[in-house]
């Protein structure tokens, strides 16, 4: 509660969603009849907070409202025996510019209401697009070059324009949503420190899709090429 990981509603979309979340400084989950806090923020899912430290984790958290990272920061002072350093470390509180959510692992923009609620129906449009154009493009250009396979035309050019879109888009969407992810670092960079780091699920929703574009690719030339074997014996006959 402290923190303000208290879900209060959120929508997603890939890499970045809208979040609402409630925070109190002296109460639990439990109490009802204390006020609460409740914020808005943008997710971004694929930043994580970078908890490894020299010698105890980061931990991140909020008091009073403003948002602290604990560390503990070594510096030298001095020679020891040999060529050894001697260190003097001391665990500090770190004042951040940027929330996070402690239980999606998630980095955390606070916006307002308003901010909240257009991205709440942006994000709704964009996953709505891309489930049509998933349903469509994708998964019912499969269908019907599996359906003309059946039918024993496999080598026609709908086949190979379909494989191809196929291809592109299991390549393309994965490395616009990734462009797109670094894009937001750029655009708020303020927001960002060394306390940050790229989550390593950006790199899951990459490097999957691209396997499936690579086999999706190799169809397409096989029936590249087979269509063009189709159309020289068609000339022969």
């Amino acid at each position: 509660m402290k923190n303000g990981t208290l879900a209060g509603g959120s929508f997603s979309f890939m890499f970045i969603g809208a979040t609402a979340l409630q925070r109190c400084e002296d109460c639990s989950i439990w109490d009802n009849d204390k006020s609460k806090v409740k914020e808005h923020f943008i997710s971004l899912h694929w930043w994580t907070l970078d908890t490894v430290g020299v010698l105890d984790p980061v931990r991140y958290y909020v008091k009073e409202g403003k948002p602290y990272v604990r560390k503990v920061i070594c510096k030298p002072i001095g020679l020891a025996n040999g060529n050894n350093f001697r260190y003097k470390c001391d665990e500090v509180d770190i004042a951040v510019p940027f929330r996070y959510d402690t239980w999606t692992k998630s980095m955390l923009l606070p916006v307002s209401n308003t901010t909240f609620s257009i991205l709440n129906i942006i994000l709704a449009c964009f996953a709505i697009l891309f489930i049509l154009y998933f349903l469509y493009y994708i998964v019912g250009g499969f269908i019907k070059v599996l359906l003309e396979i059946a039918t024993g035309t496999p080598f026609s050019d709908r086949n190979v324009r379909r494989l191809k879109m196929i291809a592109m888009s299991f390549l393309l969407i994965p490395l616009i949503l990734f462009l797109l992810n670094l894009l937001i670092r750029v655009v708020f960079y303020k927001y960002f420190t060394a306390d940050l780091k790229l989550s390593t699920d950006a790199w899951g929703v990459f490097w999957k899709p691209a396997v499936l574009s690579v086999i999706f690719a190799a169809l397409y030339f096989a029936f590249k090429q087979g269509k063009k074997l189709k159309d020289e014996q068609d000339l022969t006959v």
